[in-house]
């Protein structure tokens, strides 16, 4: 009996053996749990991106990018489409153009043009450093047959019930690469989340054709160039609204002497009696007044100067009253000019 029993505990032992190598096997051979850990990496591999906005609604297009990245992952160029707003940036230089009427070069950063704000490899990462540092709740769900692509569910705090943010990521289950982000957001705890924004990637890592990052402009359009030149006015020991009432001033007793060049260089560049055609032959005569300076919300100063002046048009004499934008020069610090958009 004794030896019986010793085989019977010998053979469970070599069963019990058998089942932990096959269960390691089996272990080993299948995918690893998904973290975001793994886009992480994948992202940092990438070399351009194209991606669509939408805003307001699910299918409201707002804006569209392209935008090309070097081995280390700076952005070498891009393009932004926004409604009839075209923008190409590249070795520090935005081209901007208007629709078919004005086109604006400035000397700008790379990170002027919001692309960052689009950019999966970034949200990603300020993801990963908001939980790590418990700013955030992430909740992972692998695939299945309704939802083929990896989701995760990032909600600000750490009480996901009571979260007023929400953003949700689709990560395919092979590249590791973020599909579309959504963000969403609510009033209250039991309010149901309404759609903000989605950033959706049409492509990673696309040929490109050069042309695309090069703006096609019409021979009469008119383009301020406030890179080769210098503009607007110095704000030397003026204040901000101390610059912005000065540069009106000047801008529309230049435009009473007829000193058209002087004009065009206030107003960033633009060609000599541009502001008097937008005046449709109105002459200006006299100043009457140049209100207050209104802030105006931008990311960088910006103000909308209220003014009153005299004109003379088919000998008659009438009161405009104007409201124009005075806005630091991109590129030239300390400088200020007047926006053409703001004319009539």
């Amino acid at each position: 009996m004794k030896r019986r029993a010793t085989k019977f505990a010998a053979a469970a032992a070599a069963v019990a053996a058998v089942a932990a190598g096959l269960a390691g096997v089996f272990h080993n051979g299948a995918p690893p749990a998904y973290a975001l850990e793994q886009t992480v990496e994948a992202m940092q591999g990438k070399r351009s991106i194209h991606v669509k906005v939408y805003g307001g609604s699910r299918t409201h297009l707002k804006e569209e990018f392209w935008i090309e990245f070097d081995e280390h992952g700076k952005v070498v160029r891009y393009r932004q489409v926004e409604g009839p707003i075209v923008t190409v940036w590249e070795d520090g230089v935005r081209r901007r153009r208007y629709g078919n009427r004005i086109a604006l070069m400035s000397r700008v950063g790379n990170t002027e043009g919001t692309w960052d704000e689009v950019d999966p490899e970034l949200a990603v990462q300020q993801l990963q450093d908001r939980q790590a540092a418990g700013k955030v709740t992430i909740e992972i769900q692998e695939p299945s047959a309704d939802q083929p692509l990896i989701t995760l569910i990032a909600s600000r705090g750490s009480d996901p019930t009571t979260a007023k943010w929400r953003e949700v990521l689709l990560v395919d289950p092979v590249t590791k690469l973020v599909n579309r982000r959504t963000r969403y957001h609510r009033r209250d705890d039991d309010e149901d989340w309404k759609f903000r924004r989605a950033v959706e990637v049409v492509g990673y890592n696309q040929p490109t054709d050069p042309n695309l990052f090069r703006l096609n402009l019409p021979e009469d359009m008119v383009v301020l160039d406030q890179v080769a030149q210098e503009v607007g006015i110095a704000q030397g020991d003026l204040s901000d609204e101390e610059v912005a009432v000065k540069i009106v001033r000047e801008a529309l007793a230049a435009e009473i002497a007829a000193d058209h060049a002087k004009v065009g260089k206030l107003f960033g560049g633009a060609p000599p009696g541009f502001f008097g055609k937008c005046l449709r032959g109105a002459r200006p005569t006299r100043v009457i007044s140049v209100g207050q300076p209104v802030p105006v919300r931008y990311r960088k100063p910006w103000f909308r100067v209220p003014c009153k002046f005299e004109v003379e048009q088919g000998g008659e004499k009438k009161i405009l009253e104007m409201k124009l934008h005075v806005l630091a020069v991109d590129g030239q610090p300390g400088r200020w000019y007047l926006s053409i958009h703001s004319a009539p």
